[in-house]
């Protein structure tokens, strides 16, 4: 009798714990939630003003197990002043012990465990239609005492003509995993297949494997650095006009914060450009930027996202966008500059069946103003303007001559009005993108000292001209490629095998008119071209 009655008491103790604990954190949760609402909405206006978002919460009702809350994201349309609304359904389980997770035997204590669907409403009615009135969004969001968010939504599969468009959805999933300070941030997006069109089914897009992946912490400097994917295995384009397709297409971004620097890459690639049964190969771009004075950087965007957030709270369109990230980069560019930036770009290539083409550049800048370089500029030093830019850079361009005849024939292809080619059409494209190439040839191995005035002389006063200074050609040709090498470095550059002090190199190119003191001289040394 005893151990029942201690047993009892034992239980009512828990009971009561249980339902005190449940109490707290249902009071902390209502605070956490509302502060993870506010930050959200500052991480918002902070990193994509132009997304004209705003999340709020509305009818929260807290019990003493659990709560209920709506989410409401208002998504401001410029052009018609109104704004689209998205509402998702949350019930909150208190901790430490949530109701949801103990009947799945998941015994981990968590301030609260929620799970969260969307609603039907005016906006996402149409979608309940094609998903057999199923919650398109469906999911469930754990939330730790150490304020860790982890939240997994499933995405249902959707057949039918929402909103006007042919559109079949395989379904996906969608994992957050981070904070609710928002300054770790792990997101994952996946997805099989996708397909959109319009309802006569006479244009489609298919797309298949999609991928997105996010690494991502917030910087001292208010912005994220990290690494971030984005992969699709398949995607086809089909219409009456056109169609066309690729495979793997990758863009990969990578940032890495150090000390109060911040280092860049960015790469796309693709594989298999098919068009008008065409396969128009395959590339990769690379941009590596090191040592960008990261302060910097961070005002830079501030600056930006501030001038957006204000065009669109005064109604305007964002068609000008483009032209005040570049005002604001020019105006930013020195301070920018302040940690001397690298800037590499390779690889870069394009291939076909007929060859590949590469070029690669690397420039090592220095910090500089416009006021310096405007003075060197009135004095006739435009050696001094390029050494104040520039530590040194490498210039490389191999160009492969079946490749780009190749390139320009499926180009004439793509051009043509007839659906299908004929052999004998291809002929005459080939012979067509070969005389071009040809007339290219003949205009890379001009020399690079030559005046475009020069082109009117007699071959008499040309030939007098060619004694006086060095004969560079722009490129150096052989039977298949066409190359170009540019090395600057201090007060040397070298061009295609060719050295040159870097005034003597800009006297002879008529960029810089010749000092009495420094007259320019002829390099001994001439090209070996075919």
């Amino acid at each position: 009798m005893k151990k029942s009655l201690v047993a009892v008491g034992v239980i009512v103790i828990v009971a009561i714990i249980w339902t005190i604990g449940s109490w707290y954190t249902g009071k902390k949760i209502e605070g956490e939630f509302d502060t993870f609402i506010e930050r959200t909405n500052t991480t918002l206006k902070n990193n994509a003003p132009e997304a004209g978002i705003n999340v709020k919460t509305e009818n929260y009702q807290r019990g003493i197990f659990t709560s209920n809350a709506d989410i409401v994201i208002d998504i401001k349309e410029n052009s018609e002043r109104k704004n689209t609304t998205v509402k998702f359904a949350t019930k909150i389980f208190h901790g430490p012990f949530p109701i949801n997770k103990i009947v799945k035997l998941n015994l981990l204590p968590r301030l609260a465990s929620t799970t969260i669907e969307l609603v039907k409403n005016e906006t996402t009615e149409e979608l309940f239609k094609y998903t057999q009135e199923q919650a398109f969004i469906i999911g469930d969001v754990d939330v730790g005492f150490n304020e860790g968010l982890d939240a997994n939504l499933n995405l249902s599969p959707l057949d039918g003509n929402p909103y006007g468009k042919n559109i079949t959805f395989s379904g996906g999933a969608i994992n957050y995993v981070g904070n609710t300070d928002l300054k770790d941030i792990k997101i994952s997006v996946v997805s099989d297949n996708f397909v959109i069109g319009n309802k006569e089914k006479t244009e489609s897009m298919t797309l298949k494997g999609l991928n997105i992946q996010s690494d991502l912490s917030l910087t001292p400097f208010n912005f994220y650095s990290g690494k971030q994917t984005l992969n699709i295995s398949d995607i086809n384009f089909n219409s009456d006009d056109i169609k066309f397709s690729f495979k793997n297409f990758a863009i990969n971004l990578d940032s890495v914060l150090k000390d109060d620097s911040i280092d860049g890459k960015i790469s796309y690639s693709i594989n298999d450009l098919i068009a008008k049964e065409q396969n128009l190969g395959s590339g990769e771009l690379t941009l590596l930027i090191e040592r960008m004075d990261a302060k910097a950087f961070g005002n830079f965007l501030k600056s930006y996202n501030d001038e957006i957030a204000h065009n669109l709270a005064n109604g305007n369109p964002l068609y000008n966008a483009d032209t005040i990230f570049a005002q604001l980069l020019v105006e930013n560019l020195p301070s920018l500059l302040k940690n001397s930036p690298r800037i590499v770009i390779e690889p870069f290539y394009w291939k076909n069946s007929a060859g590949q083409s590469n070029i690669k550049i690397d420039i090592d800048m220095k910090p500089w103003t416009l006021n310096q370089l405007s003075v060197y500029s009135q004095n006739n030093q435009y050696d001094q303007v390029i050494k104040a830019l520039f530590n040194h850079f490498n210039i490389n361009v191999n160009l492969s001559k079946p490749m780009l005849i190749e390139m320009l024939t499926q180009t004439e292809i793509l051009s043509s009005d007839d659906k299908v080619t004929t052999p004998e059409q291809k002929t005459l494209f080939s012979q067509k993108a070969t005389a071009q190439i040809s007339e290219f040839e003949s205009s890379a191995k001009q020399n690079v000292f030559t005046s475009p005035t020069e082109y009117f002389l007699s071959d008499e006063k040309k030939a007098q001209l060619n004694e006086d200074r060095p004969i560079l050609p722009w490129m150096l040709v052989t039977k298949d490629n066409m190359t170009m090498d540019i090395h600057y470095a201090g007060d040397e550059l070298k061009m295609n095998n060719q050295a040159f002090k870097l005034v003597e190199f800009l006297i002879n190119i008529g960029l810089m008119d010749n000092p009495s003191s420094q007259p320019a001289t002829t390099p001994k040394t001439t090209p070996q071209s075919n």
